[in-house]
């Protein structure tokens, strides 16, 4: 009866004198809502009349889950955690639709997770067939912090200059900080002119 609605399956089964069983409720999204997903035995088995036939039926709803339990549903679900847990976690409750995407950060540990691009709080239901986005940091904010750390010290003792005249910038030693970066201007040797002498005739 796979594949049959719910209410053809057991009106085919009670007719050929089975007991019926729903085990369970799953979500496909390949087969109508109320379809039989799966029975066991399974079909052409040899059974004894009155057997109980066990069937699992497709919901109508996909079935939802909580990604993240906790007292505090202020709090983003799975924040904190590693990029591999929060993915483990996800495949394990059934999401098959997930995407990473990283963010400037200086850990691999995730900022937030959103289901249909709603950002998901600790306690919140979500349907499995979400689409899950992780927002992930990438690592790289410790390594521009010691890019930059590094590029400091190696200019350690050195003056930035900056040529108001030629736009030229730069750094430059402390002998070179001390000295004048022009040279000062040279006294004028030049001698004023004498006033004339003059002689007197009586």
């Amino acid at each position: 009866v796979e594949n049959m609605s719910y209410t053809e399956a057991i009106k085919k089964l009670h007719a050929a004198g089975f007991k019926i069983d729903i085990r369970d409720s799953l979500y496909r999204e390949d087969i109508k809502p109320g379809y039989v997903i799966e029975q066991f035995p399974k079909a052409k088995s040899v059974v004894k009349p009155g057997r109980k036939i066990f069937l699992y039926i497709n919901a109508v709803n996909p079935k939802q889950v909580e990604i993240d339990g906790g007292p505090n549903h202020n709090e983003d679900a799975l924040k904190g955690a590693s990029l591999r847990q929060g993915i483990s976690r996800l495949e394990e409750l059934g999401f098959k639709n997930i995407q990473i995407i990283k963010v400037l950060g200086e850990t691999d540990r995730i900022v937030k997770v959103l289901s249909n691009g709603r950002t998901v709080k600790k306690g919140d239901k979500v349907p499995v067939n979400s689409r899950i986005i992780i927002e992930v940091y990438d690592g790289r904010l410790r390594e521009l912090r010691d890019s930059l750390q590094n590029e400091e010290l190696s200019r350690s003792g050195q003056t930035y200059y900056y040529n108001l005249e030629n736009g030229e910038e730069g750094y430059m030693s402390p002998e070179e900080a001390s000295s004048p970066a022009y040279p000062a201007p040279a006294e004028n040797q030049e001698e004023q002119d004498e006033e004339p002498e003059y002689e007197f005739v009586e």
